[in-house]
């Protein structure tokens, strides 16, 4: 199954404003049968998302990588088309352009240039 089925998920503005206003600091301020799917479900291509999920830090920290590994694999599913890859995630193309620069990510040939 996948995370994205679990209701709140059918809301992302709702989710991250909960986020935002909630002190969801661990796994174990979610409720019991999302904790027992971020583990292990979250699976795109034989990718596991668990690292982003589950990993230790401020929530600030998590949040970042957790958007950075949903927008690199909206991208990746694109190929790399920036536009088709807004629509997907139903966010404006200014917010896309902040966040790949907050994130650091790169366009295909900027990453290639780099290597």
């Amino acid at each position: 199954m996948d995370l994205q089925a679990y209701p709140i998920w059918k809301n992302r503005k709702f989710f991250g404003a909960v986020l935002i206003s909630r002190d969801v600091t661990a796994l174990h301020h979610l409720d019991q049968e999302l904790r027992r799917r971020t583990g292990t479900v979250y699976r795109d291509s034989g990718k596991t998302y668990e690292k982003a999920l589950l990993q230790d830090g401020p929530l600030t920290d998590q949040v970042h990588a957790f958007e950075r590994q949903v927008i690199l694999r909206e991208l990746e599913k694109n190929d790399w088309n920036r536009t088709q890859t807004m629509e997907t995630l139903e966010i404006s193309r200014r917010t896309f352009y902040r966040k790949c620069a907050e994130l650091g990510i790169k366009e295909e040939k900027e990453r290639a240039q780099d290597d």
